[in-house]
């Protein structure tokens, strides 16, 4: 069999019902998959495939039957290429993936159809035409294709004109369209150039056409635009297990001065954080392809075993390197207060320790690289994301401390019987040097709590509460998360789904304190329900290693956890 049992029936309406699913049957959708499986082997180059499907019903029972006679694959013995008068017919050949000898497949001449058009676009024949046939070789019975092209007359860009921005700046829209007199007329580079102006967020409509021409082989286009509202407001309410119900209020200009510059103040409000964040991008910094950020956030928080006061001063270089991988570079200052080591009053164990200041005062510098291959950044199916971040903290440029920071996680996302199956690594290390090293008498930790990592919540150890698997904090973490999501079908609503899910790790003081046997390890399932801003998530951890608090007490057997989004 060329397909797998597998590979069909994951292209099937019809279902089989599961343990989490019911079955999903109707006359109808059966000879739609019957359909669907021919066109699979008509597009795979079968010849004389014949499908059928059957089925009986037996009480509240139906067996269902898809009976599959393959037919013959035909391979390519000629690639013919006529009427190119203007490239060579090698360069051609070089370019498409058909070759003689290959199996014939409709989707491999489409294929190599498009690729001879983009290829006669790139030079600028935006009138090309490439018409494939193909014909059987009565010798061998394999198949001849012909790709007969109609160049038509080359063009290059002449003048560029611009009407319709009555605020943004006339270089802004040149900048972004990415299109040059006299460079080759490319049609799909045009379109290219459209969706890349649509996306600066800076116009409601866009338009490029090309004018009527008054010189031979030269086409000069018009970029028609309307300009957006600059000036935007946003807000918007959220749950999270802590700080319970959250507001956020957002304003921000997106155009200042006509030159794709923006500036926002953003507020955030819970009973237990109170923050106010501004940010200023410069797009295009020293004229290259990076963008500059420079940001200030005060804030106050209400952490489980502390409370901080917190202003933090940023600036920032982003390099995208593609839309799936971006570097940026930072610098920053921070001066945080830290005090009501052990805030909850009522806390069944120890607190963090203070640390080496109240008054922390931090400037570091970094890198940090990310990487997003997932099909769908709120619920993928399939993909990776990564982060890894390095950071330098040091007295030679103003810190009060010196350490080193490293940073990553990796989450991988691949389909699985009936759903996917998610993972996420993280790990965190944190390097005191110098004098931040040696322990002052009476000090216990070498690093802020700020500057500690804490394991415990709805996205690292869900059988334990915000920051409780370890109070006292680390400078190292290390966490494993797997997690199997399905979709419920036995709900009558769609856009419901369930998950099972195993979380594991820690944080240590350092390298040498790691032990499998302080890992924690917690199991637990969840309800889903999809929404335009990911899934709303009800998860319900158990504590598999439950140990004695400092009063003699348990930890909780289950935590309960309702937020918005995917833990990872």
């Amino acid at each position: 069999m060329h397909y797998s049992t597998k590979d069909i029936r994951a292209r099937m309406k019809v279902r089989e019902a599961s343990l989490l699913s019911r079955g999903v049957f109707s006359r109808e959708l059966l000879d739609q998959d019957v359909q669907t499986i021919q066109a699979m082997y008509r597009n795979a180059g079968f010849e004389g495939t014949t499908v059928q499907g059957s089925y009986q019903e037996h009480e509240h029972i139906v067996d269902i039957v898809i009976q599959i006679q393959e037919g013959k694959q035909l391979p390519v013995d000629f690639v013919t290429i006529l009427g190119n008068d203007a490239v060579k017919e090698q360069e051609i050949r070089d370019k498409i993936q058909l070759k003689e000898g290959d199996t014939y497949t409709p989707v491999a001449v489409d294929q190599a159809r498009a690729t001879i058009t983009q290829f006669y676009y790139s030079m600028g024949y935006p009138d090309v035409r490439v018409e494939p046939t193909v014909n059987r070789v009565q010798e061998n019975n394999g198949m001849h294709v012909t790709f007969q092209i109609t160049e038509g007359d080359a063009y290059k860009i002449g003048n560029i004109i611009v009407t319709g921005n009555t605020r943004t700046k006339e270089k802004i829209i040149h900048r972004n369209s990415n299109l040059y007199p006299n460079t080759p007329y490319n049609p799909e580079a045009i379109l290219e150039s459209q969706q890349k102006l649509y996306a600066t967020g800076l116009f409601n409509f866009v338009s490029i056409v090309p004018l009527q021409q008054n010189l031979p082989g030269v086409r000069n286009l018009l970029i028609q635009v309307e300009d957006a509202k600059p000036i935007q407001l946003t807000y918007g309410i959220g749950y999270q297990e802590f700080e319970r119900v959250r507001g956020t209020i957002e304003i921000s200009h997106n155009n200042l001065f006509g030159l794709d510059r923006s500036i926002s103040l953003r507020t955030r409000y819970s009973t237990r954080e109170r923050l106010v964040q501004s940010t200023y991008r410069e797009p295009r910094l020293f004229n290259r392809n990076l963008d500059g950020f420079a940001s200030t956030f005060v804030e106050h928080a209400d952490r489980p075993f502390y409370t901080v006061n917190r202003i933090d001063f940023s600036l920032q270089v982003l390099k995208r390197f593609s839309p799936q991988a971006n570097l940026v570079l930072t610098s920053s200052y921070q001066a945080a207060n830290i005090g009501d080591i052990g805030v909850n009053p009522h806390a069944r164990t120890l607190p963090p320790e203070q640390g080496p200041c109240q008054i922390c005062q931090i400037t570091r510098f970094g890198t940090s690289y990310i990487q997003d291959r997932r099909n769908d950044p709120l619920n993928p199916s399939s993909g990776t994301f990564s982060t890894t971040t390095f950071q330098v903290a040091s007295r030679a440029i103003g810190s009060e401390l010196n350490f080193t920071s490293f940073y990553n996680q990796s989450s991988f996302y691949a389909p699985a019987p009936n759903g996917v199956f998610a993972t996420s690594f993280r790990f965190g290390w944190n390097h005191p040097y110098g004098v931040t090293d040696q322990l002052a008498p009476g000090q216990t930790q070498k690093l802020p709590p700020t500057e500690r990592y804490f394991a415990g919540g709805s996205t690292t150890l869900r059988g334990y509460g915000l920051d409780e698997a370890r109070p006292s904090g680390g400078n190292v973490m290390t966490l494993g998360n797997f997690e199997y999501r399905v979709p419920l079908r036995v709900f009558p609503i769609s856009g419901v789904g369930g998950a099972l899910f195993y979380d594991t790790g820690n944080v240590f003081a350092g390298l040498p304190d790691i032990h499998l046997r302080e890992f924690k390890h917690n199991v637990g399932f969840g309800l889903r329900y999809q929404t335009p801003v990911g899934p709303a998530r009800l998860d319900f951890g158990f504590n598999l290693n439950r140990q004695r608090r400092a009063d003699n007490s348990r930890e909780d057997l289950l935590k309960v956890f309702f937020t918005l989004g995917n833990p990872f």
